[in-house]
């Protein structure tokens, strides 16, 4: 039996096999056999329910992204994940209202009330370019670089991703990219104050960032609880999780 939706939160009920196949969540996958569920997957949800089976996680955490460091490749949230590791090798999702995208953590860090969270060798500077000109009054930056057609990164669509300066120690939030022009969002002074030849090497580098601070997180669960025989069951979760299984002597989680 397999489920997916596009809504997490929307509850749906299928019938038409032995069992009601009840799911909350983006997809879930139960498999069965003479003696029940198998396998049971469900992932970005908080519920699965086949007969008397039943699988309940916590809601996925979400969180707003608080710094970038694109030296480290790394982005810092406003929250301690619990139980950080089993995060390692899940895709994180980040977004904003025009952007979504989405990055595989390689290594977690918890300390002071923040996540760190490392993504490896996927460098989430996504684009560089030069910039020729500034309109204080429009918010606007012009580049001479290519950055739309065959090879270019999304063919230009750079809305709701970042602009950083050359040395990366400011970025602002693109609300439009026309091909040449990026027009900024919440300008404070003029832009030429922002992006400055940071090197002295008569150039004026700027950075595409694909996460900036502000932008939301959200961590997609995946939960997994596998039949091993003998009324045992092996869980594998990375959060909350409870489970209600049939005649169930061990219950082994990791």
């Amino acid at each position: 039996l397999i489920h997916s939706a596009t809504d997490a939160e929307a509850a749906h009920v299928w019938t038409g096999a032995d069992e009601t196949f009840e799911v909350t969540g983006e997809f879930a996958l139960v498999t069965l056999d003479e003696a029940g569920v198998n396998r049971a997957l469900l992932v970005g949800g908080t519920l699965l329910r086949c007969g008397d089976f039943e699988l309940t996680a916590d809601p996925m955490p979400e969180t707003p992204v608080v710094a970038v460091d694109h030296e480290a490749n790394t982005v810092a949230l406003d929250m301690e994940l619990p139980t950080p590791q089993s995060w390692v090798g899940r895709v994180i999702i980040f977004g904003n209202d025009l952007h979504t995208t989405s990055y595989t953590v390689t290594a977690v860090e918890v300390a002071g009330g923040r996540t760190t969270l490392h993504f490896g060798d996927t460098l989430f500077i996504v684009g560089m370019c030069q910039a020729t000109e500034f309109d204080a009054d429009a918010g606007t930056v012009t580049t001479d670089t290519q950055l739309t057609g065959y090879g270019r990164v999304d063919n230009g669509k750079h809305a709701g991703r970042w602009l950083y300066n050359e040395d990366r120690s400011a970025g602002l939030r693109i609300g439009a990219f026309t091909g040449t022009v990026f027009t900024l969002e919440n300008i404070e002074g003029d832009p030429d104050a922002i992006f400055t030849d940071a090197d002295g090497d008569g150039r004026v580098q700027m950075w595409i960032s694909d996460i900036g601070p502000g932008d939301d997180c959200r961590l997609v669960n995946v939960l997994q609880v596998q039949r091993l025989g003998g009324g045992t069951y092996e869980v594998t979760m990375n959060g909350g999780t409870s489970v209600a299984v049939p005649e169930t002597d061990v219950l082994a989680a990791r």
